[in-house]
């Protein structure tokens, strides 16, 4: 009986009160994350993706901290085409071995700016290599 209510503490819930309270930008960035591509009518990628990225801009001033957010926030940038402020997110995250940044580092360099020589390459190959490492 010891070991059962032993694991019973273990499996309890943690309290709502222990979860940070998000705010309401914050959630919807986060909603608006979840929402696959092909679910958007193709006339309206352009205009929700910018959305997307100004919801999730107002959300990283309050709940930047949180990586959930700050994730959304760096593929809403790169959805609306707003490389610039992407990468910026992504090496933040990097520099804190976030494995999900660090890949999409190595695939920003691999697959996105390599092919177009009139875009300015924001991933030079040492540092693709060293995020793929």
């Amino acid at each position: 009986m010891l070991i059962f209510a032993l694991a019973g503490g273990l499996t309890a819930a943690p309290s709502a009160a222990q979860e940070p309270a998000q705010s309401a930008a914050a959630k919807e960035c986060l909603r608006l994350n979840a929402v696959p591509a092909d679910q958007i009518p193709w006339d309206q990628h352009e205009r929700a993706y910018k959305q997307w990225a100004e919801i999730c801009q107002q959300a990283m001033t309050s709940d930047g901290g949180d990586i959930r957010v700050k994730r959304a926030t760096a593929r809403a940038y790169g959805a609306s085409g707003q490389r610039e402020k992407e990468i910026v997110l992504l090496r933040e995250m990097g520099a804190q071995n976030d494995s999900e940044a660090l890949f999409d580092i190595y695939s920003m360099h691999n697959s996105f700016e390599r092919g177009d020589v009139n875009r300015t390459q924001l991933v030079k190959r040492a540092e693709a290599e060293q995020a793929l490492r």
